[in-house]
């Protein structure tokens, strides 16, 4: 195999997994589709933490729906609480219904690239 047929074929596989890597991320990108000033009432969920088989978990995102509605995402990861010794979420919640509706909560844990329901 010459020099040049190595190249292309070494740009042609990296190319390919570099795409592939994008094309299957599973990001879900929940801050790109919510809009917060489209509700009326908010609230604020604080010092939540995020523990997945035993571990805290400091990064991903954490997000609060109605139905399959996204009301409320912390798209930067936990920050340290100096009090508490602890890192905490924060998000931020929004309604148009000053009660009745039941919030659930997704996490994406960017380190394994998957979507877990809390």
């Amino acid at each position: 195999m010459n020099i040049t047929n190595y190249i292309r074929r070494y740009f042609s596989v990296l190319f390919s997994i570099l795409f592939l890597g994008f094309a299957f991320s599973a990001d879900p990108n929940w801050e790109g589709s919510f809009d917060g000033t489209a509700y009326e009432f908010t609230a604020t969920l604080a010092n939540a933490q995020v523990f997945i088989d035993g571990e805290v978990k400091t990064t991903g995102k954490l997000a609060a729906f109605v139905g399959d509605e996204v009301r409320g995402v912390d798209s930067n990861g936990a920050t340290f609480f100096p009090p508490g010794g602890t890192n905490v979420w924060e998000v931020s919640l929004y309604s148009n219904s000053a009660s009745g509706e039941t919030v659930t909560f997704k996490y994406y844990d960017d380190e394994n690239d998957v979507i877990i329901d809390l």
